[in-house]
């Protein structure tokens, strides 16, 4: 069912982020409030305590070294974008630029540029997703989920979302939406590992192609540990479907006395660690999520040799 378009999102999104281009005059229909000394620009200077974020807000993670580097151009040339913000019963709530108030708190602003919008709860939300998914600030699965709520809370097609989230004045495809969408389907222990940056959304498509939440969680697993690109991904999936009785060891459950030893050891690693045996042969796997854990693993085993 098409989305119904009301207030500012019925003139399109050229009007919603005129933050973009703060010089551009607003529409009267959106209420901009002139800044007092500068009648006109739109932009007024609003006590930095006296702004909360958006509740709307689909971005959940904030990089913190790329904050302060923000902090940092703050510091020393100011705010040059404002935000977008709209007043609430107690000060403001951000609509539109969350990352540039944070890293102005971080450089101990007392006040910060705002455009103060008259948005109602359902503009709010379509602005907040969809200004964070044309920047491209999301994760594969903050966007998946994003992609959702414009379905389900705002009755948005599929296409129509595509067209919402163009840049350059190209559009998504409707396939790239449904695809993005499906990444939901994925088991949370793989949808974590999209998060935190070790699968693509490219291995997560990949992975759908496995029949079994079970399946997708062992090919992940075995994805990030031998850091296969999309392509190898999809090899490895074939090879599953195709000959499931030659799927990786791993989908044996071990024994036991393996159990046993495989919670000792990652209790003296600090790692989790993988035992599979088959006629007196096999395998130790020992799993890592960031560089920084692989060398420290690579310290520890090096040091054996002492």
């Amino acid at each position: 069912m098409p989305v119904q378009k009301k207030g500012g999102l019925g003139k399109g999104l050229g009007a919603l982020f005129s933050e973009q281009n703060p010089n551009r005059p607003a529409p009267v229909e959106e209420k901009t409030v002139p800044a007092p000394e500068n009648p006109g620009s739109g932009i007024v200077q609003i006590d930095i305590n006296e702004i909360t974020p958006n509740r709307s807000q689909p971005r959940k993670a904030f990089d913190e070294e790329k904050l302060e580097e923000l902090a940092e151009s703050i510091r020393e040339h100011g705010l040059i974008q404002p935000i977008i913000v709209r007043k609430i019963d107690e000060g403001y709530e951000i609509v539109a630029g969350e990352r540039r108030w944070r890293a102005s708190r971080l450089a101990e602003s007392r006040t910060i540029p705002c455009i103060v919008r008259e948005y109602d709860e359902t503009d709010n939300m379509m602005v907040a997703l969809i200004e964070n998914l044309q920047r491209q600030d999301l994760n594969p699965m903050e966007e998946a989920e994003a992609f959702a709520r414009l379905v389900s809370e705002h009755g948005m097609t599929h296409e129509a979302i595509a067209k919402s989230i163009g840049r350059g004045g190209e559009s998504k495809s409707r396939s790239y939406v449904t695809n993005t969408l499906r990444l939901r389907e994925l088991p949370e222990e793989v949808q974590q590992m999209i998060v935190r940056g070790q699968l693509s959304a490219g291995h997560g498509r990949a992975l759908l192609h496995l029949s079994t939440a079970e399946m997708q969680k062992i090919a992940a697993e075995k994805v990030v540990a031998e850091a296969l690109s999309v392509r190898q991904t999809e090899a490895l999936v074939k090879n599953f479907e195709k000959e499931p009785a030659a799927a990786p060891p791993a989908r044996t459950i071990p024994s036991v006395s393996y159990q046993d030893i495989e919670s000792e050891l990652k209790d003296v690693i600090g790692a989790r660690v993988r035992i599979r045996e088959n006629n007196d042969r096999g395998t130790i796997q020992l799993s890592f999520f960031s560089g920084e854990e692989l060398e420290r693993l690579i310290e520890l085993l090096r040091s054996l040799k002492q």
